[in-house]
């Protein structure tokens, strides 16, 4: 029993002091997923309760930005109650990244559907390389947490490396998630 106290010393030690700081790690991950969202809304134009139609043809720019605003308000609603939630333990923090990845792959699919006009091309390519980018952090990182690599994967999230992820979509927002309407004017 005492040989195998010992041996797990070093690891609860370390548990502790990652428990210490406001989970630090998990806020990486959220800032960077912020980023994403806010930079998708963005870019659309803000978001909106209105539907495009799905047609197989290609669409217009007011199409497109309505179809990028309903993938941004439906990634942001789904975001919203894993990043505004602290995790309180390490089994959250991991459940909390299988899940945002999750979303990402929806809203990947989504955007990989739309047929934007050509006009939107190049920002189409430019997006969908920042979200491959994202994409491959999220999954190293929800791969550490799922198989309990906790050191590796606190070094991995507050690397430069994924902490520079959000920078590529812009500016990134700190604080609570909103997925109020941003572009909304007062009479």
């Amino acid at each position: 029993m005492g040989g195998a106290s010992t041996g797990c010393t070093p690891d609860i030690r370390f548990v502790a002091s990652f428990f210490r700081k406001p989970l630090v790690a998990f806020t990486a991950v959220v800032v960077v997923g912020l980023a994403l969202i806010f930079a998708a809304m963005t870019a659309f134009g803000g978001t909106s309760a209105t539907r495009s139609p799905a047609t197989p043809k290609i669409l217009t720019p007011a199409q497109f930005r309505q179809a990028g605003e309903r993938i941004g308000r439906s990634v942001c609603l789904q975001l919203k109650p894993i990043v505004n939630k602290k995790p309180h333990s390490l089994r959250e923090v991991s459940s909390g990244m299988r899940r945002i990845t999750a979303v990402f792959d929806r809203m990947t699919r989504e955007i990989d559907r739309l047929l934007p006009p050509p006009s939107a091309a190049p920002f189409i390519q430019r997006l969908r390389s920042n979200l491959d980018v994202a994409d491959g952090a999220m999954r190293r990182a929800a791969h550490l947490a799922e198989t309990h690599q906790w050191r590796r994967f606190v070094l991995f999230v507050r690397s430069p490396y994924f902490k520079n992820i959000g920078k590529r979509f812009g500016p990134v927002h700190k604080g609570k998630l909103r997925c109020g309407r941003t572009n909304v004017t007062t009479a």
